[in-house]
């Protein structure tokens, strides 16, 4: 039997980095940012895929949004907003993770929650 394949934020879209052009919105995720203690996953490892499938009921695509008046997603705009997977973390680095996902996106980005 095959692996079950991974989830998606809001079952949206998995895209690649080459499938980027047209993009309004772009998901990622990250296990680690800079760990506390060089070598030790964090608290957050696992966190992306946790929250991709408890994710997996919310009705991004079929439920009347009255903020904005319809559907958060019409057809044919599927390519709207995307999940890119995870962005390859090491927890033996304090390496920031940003600036390098940054460079090879070649867009702006702003982590969820980010004060700046």
């Amino acid at each position: 039997m095959p692996p079950e394949p991974e989830p998606t934020f809001a079952g949206l879209k998995r895209a690649t980095l080459a499938d980027l052009a047209g993009a309004a919105v772009v998901i990622v995720g990250a296990d680690e940012a800079s760990p506390y203690e060089v070598g030790k996953t964090g608290s957050s490892a696992g966190a992306p895929r946790a929250i991709r499938t408890a994710s997996a009921g919310l009705p991004a695509k079929r439920q009347f949004d009255y903020d904005i008046g319809r559907v958060l997603l019409r057809p044919g705009e599927e390519h709207l907003i995307v999940d890119a997977g995870d962005l390859q973390t090491d927890p033996g680095t304090r390496r920031r993770t940003g600036p390098p996902s940054r460079a090879r996106c070649g867009r702006s980005w702003r982590p969820v929650g980010s004060r700046s």
